[in-house]
C-alpha cells in the first residue's frame, strides 16, 4: 500500500510533474490562461508568461498545448541543456493528420523550419526555461519569428521564464522579437484561501475528501505560510506529509507532520526560522472542536490545551532554504503621528536644556509652570535703576 492509497486516493495528488489533469484556475492562473489562448487564436507572434521558479509557467503551457492538439502542432524547446551551436525541439504533430504521424519527433529547429508546412491551423512554440538559452539559441529563435509570414504559416511563439527573462528581451539585440511580443504576463502566487482550494481541488482529482478531512486547519495554514502561495512548494510539502502521516498510521495530517516534512526536506542541516516557535501554542482547528498544539522545537514536553500566546517575531530566512520570507510588519503609526511625537519629545528637550542652563538666585524662587492667563513677572534689579550721583 503506497501513501497515498492509505488515505484513499487513486493517484498521488501532489506529484511535481505538470499534469493538465490536476490544473487549478486560480484567479491569476486563469488570466495567463485566457492571454495565451486569445494570443494563439489570434496569430499573434510572441507572448512572454513570467513568473518565479515552481507558479504553474510549465502546466499553464502544457494546458495550453492539449486545449490545442486537435488542429495545432506543438514545438517544445527547453532552454536548459541545449546544444552550444544549435537548437534542439521536439514536435507533436496535430492530431488531425494521419494517425500513423502521430508521436513525438525530435530534430534541430533549423530542420524542423525547412520542411512543408503541415496541416492545421497553425503551430505553437513552446520556449521553457526561456531565461536557459544563449545567444545563438536566440538568434534561431528570432528567425522562426520573423520569417513566419514569408513561409506562411500562422505560428506563435510563447517565451516562459523566470522575471530574470524580461531584462534579457530588453537587450538591443532582440528587438526584432520585443516588437512582436503581444503582451508579458507576470504570473504571481496563490493567496491563503487559493491555496487551501488549490489543495482540494488536487485531492479530489485524485479521488479522495475534501482538504480538511486530511489536513487540519492549523497544517493548512502552515503549508502556506511555509510555501509562500508557491504549487510547486505546497506539493513538495503535502507529498512529504501524507508518507509522514502514513508511516504514523494517522489519518489526519497536523503541523506536527508539517514541521517534520521540512525537517525532512531540508535534511536538518539548514536553520528553518519559518518553522513554528519554541513558545507553544494551541489552536482550535478543523471545525471538530480538537485542540492542535504546535510542538516544541526545542524537544520540551508540549502541553496539550495551553492558551494562544502571541505570535512570535520571524526572523528572515537563510538564502538557501526554499521558503517564502514572511510579510513586511505592518506600520503602527501614520507619518503624521510620528512626526507629532518627535516634535513634542523635541520640545521637552528644550525646555530641560533651557532650565538647566539658567541661574538661579537664592532669593528667587523655583521656576514654576506659567498660567496663560497671567502675564509673566520681570524681575529687575535696583541698583541697575539707581540713577543718583555717587
Amino acid at each position: 500500500m503506497t501513501a497515498y492509497q492509505f488515505f484513499g486516493l487513486r493517484v498521488a495528488p501532489f506529484d511535481g510533474r505538470p499534469d493538465p489533469r490536476f490544473f487549478y484556475r486560480a484567479a491569476g492562473h486563469a488570466e495567463a490562461l485566457a492571454t495565451l489562448q486569445y494570443a494563439v487564436h489570434a496569430a499573434k507572434a510572441g507572448v512572454v508568461l513570467l513568473g518565479d521558479s515552481g507558479t504553474g509557467k510549465s502546466l499553464l503551457a502544457r494546458q495550453l498545448a492539449d486545449e490545442n492538439a486537435a488542429r495545432r502542432a506543438c514545438v517544445w524547446v527547453h532552454g536548459i541543456g541545449q546544444p552550444a551551436d544549435h537548437v534542439d525541439v521536439t514536435i507533436t504533430p496535430p492530431r488531425s493528420e494521419d494517425p500513423a504521424a502521430l508521436g513525438t519527433i525530435e530534430r534541430p529547429l533549423r530542420e524542423w523550419w525547412r520542411q512543408p508546412v503541415s496541416a492545421g491551423d497553425g503551430t505553437i512554440v513552446l520556449v521553457d526555461n526561456a531565461d536557459g538559452l544563449n545567444e545563438t539559441h536566440w538568434n534561431e529563435i528570432v528567425g522562426v519569428v520573423t520569417r513566419d509570414q514569408v513561409a506562411g504559416r500562422p505560428l506563435t511563439v510563447v517565451l516562459l521564464g523566470l522575471p530574470a527573462l524580461a531584462t534579457t528581451l530588453a537587450a538591443g539585440r532582440l528587438a526584432r522579437l520585443r516588437r512582436r511580443v503581444f503582451r508579458t504576463f507576470m504570473l504571481g502566487r496563490l493567496s491563503a484561501e487559493e491555496t487551501r482550494a488549490y489543495i482540494t481541488h488536487r485531492l479530489a482529482v485524485a479521488g479522495g475528501p475534501d482538504a480538511r478531512a486530511i489536513f487540519t486547519e492549523p497544517a493548512l495554514d502552515l503549508v502556506h505560510r511555509l510555501a509562500g502561495g508557491n504549487p510547486a512548494l505546497i506539493n513538495q510539502v503535502c507529498d512529504n506529509a501524507l508518507i509522514d502521516a502514513f508511516g504514523d498510521e494517522r489519518r489526519q495530517i497536523d503541523v506536527t507532520h508539517i514541521v517534520g516534512t521540512i525537517r525532512a526536506i531540508t535534511g536538518g542541516l539548514v536553520r528553518q526560522p519559518l518553522l513554528p516557535s519554541p513558545t507553544r501554542r494551541a489552536y482550535r482547528g478543523g471545525g471538530n472542536g480538537n485542540t492542535a498544539v504546535e510542538p516544541d522545537l526545542a524537544g520540551a514536553d508540549v502541553n496539550i490545551g495551553m492558551p494562544p500566546t502571541p505570535p512570535p517575531v520571524v526572523e528572515r530566512p537563510a538564502a538557501d532554504v526554499l521558503m517564502t520570507p514572511p510579510p513586511a510588519p505592518t506600520v503602527e503609526r501614520t507619518l503624521d503621528q510620528r512626526i507629532r511625537v518627535l516634535e513634542s519629545n523635541l520640545n521637552q528637550a528644550l525646555a530641560r536644556i533651557r532650565t538647566t542652563r539658567r541661574p538661579v538666585l537664592p532669593s528667587e524662587p523655583p521656576p514654576t509652570a506659567p498660567d496663560e492667563d497671567t502675564p509673566p513677572v520681570v524681575h529687575i534689579d535696583a541698583e541697575v535703576l539707581d540713577t543718583r550721583p555717587q
